[in-house]
């Protein structure tokens, strides 16, 4: 994350002063202290003009008050308008995150709902992780923060990481599931293998659940073994393609006979023929289209093949 810029701070203290929660900002003219005049933007932070750029109304209250810009500051109430000093404090990435306006209403956060169960998620190494399943919200939330608190254990691999935690107890152990990231599609009723970690990625499609279920075996496997989520994936879609090969030579397709052709016939002057053999006839006065067009629309026999095309048409337009 970029450092944000460090302010003369004399020269801050010069210019503008914080009095019983209102700025005040010098003049260039009587050298006396005026009002600020406090700007707001769609982003609802306020700004004040400070040598031809802005400053914003929250940082400078901090740097009056403390001496320095903080990396990150946070509105302990949510009101961005609201810049006393005791509504404002220095706060981690993930503190900032936590403080949104839905996690102040109520809702945990690091934690997602799936279709039966929830999951603990969050970032390590700039990587998102999931932990889970387990059967209650506040369950994963607990796991959330337990995990947090051990983000510094010189494992880099997260799978490996989170196997750990597990194994030491340090987190709770989340529900056996063998069918965990597994799924019929119900439209060609393949089964789908996918991976939650460290983010939700197709991993391929089988005929049946036992196969899904050794090719998840396998994938967990390739990640344990696996430095990044580039390097496992390169490595499963090498395996993936290879074992669709063998599966190809040991099932073979079954192709399908064509279905046959069905084969209209057509009465006319007491004799009897195929459609194609009529369009042949010289007293067909249509295409073969337009002969299988009128039969199909329930046509005279006669009528279908004698009358030129647009005819029949043209005298209902006329009749009416």
């Amino acid at each position: 994350m970029s450092q944000p810029t460090q302010w003369d701070i004399d020269e801050l203290r010069q210019t503008f002063k914080l009095v019983d929660g209102v700025l005040y900002k010098k003049t260039n003219k009587k050298e006396e202290y005026l009002p600020a005049n406090i700007l707001q933007t769609n982003a609802q932070y306020g700004y004040v003009t400070y040598k031809s750029t802005y400053l914003r109304v929250h940082r400078l209250v901090w740097m009056l008050h403390y001496g320095y810009n903080p990396t990150i500051l946070d509105h302990i109430n949510g009101d961005k308008m609201n810049n006393s000093i005791e509504n404002l404090r220095e706060v981690t990435n993930r503190e900032n995150q936590q403080n949104q306006c839905r996690h102040r209403k109520g809702k945990l956060p690091g934690i997602r709902k799936s279709a039966d169960a929830w999951h603990a998620h969050f970032k390590r190494n700039q990587v998102a992780i999931e932990i889970g399943p387990y059967h209650t919200k506040e369950d994963a939330h607990q796991v959330y923060i337990d995990a947090i608190q051990h983000l510094d254990i010189q494992i880099d691999n997260n799978i490996k990481w989170r196997d750990y935690l597990i194994e030491q107890n340090r987190i709770k152990h989340p529900l056996i599931n063998e069918d965990r990231n597994i799924r019929q599609d119900p439209l060609s009723h393949k089964w789908i293998l996918c991976t939650h970690i460290p983010k939700m990625t197709y991993l391929g499609s089988y005929n049946t659940k036992e196969e899904a279920i050794q090719g998840r075996i396998t994938a967990e496997e390739m990640q344990a073994n696996s430095f990044s989520h580039e390097d496992f994936m390169w490595h499963w879609k090498k395996h993936y393609k290879e074992q669709r090969k063998l599966y190809a030579i040991k099932n073979p397709p079954v192709r399908k006979k064509p279905a046959a052709k069905q084969i209209t016939y057509l009465t006319a002057w007491n004799e009897t023929k195929t459609l194609h053999q009529w369009s042949k006839d010289t007293r067909c006065l249509v295409t073969y289209a337009g002969l299988s067009n009128r039969h199909r629309l329930g046509w005279n026999a006669e009528e279908a093949l004698t009358l030129p095309i647009y005819t029949r048409c043209t005298k209902k337009l006329t009749a009416c």
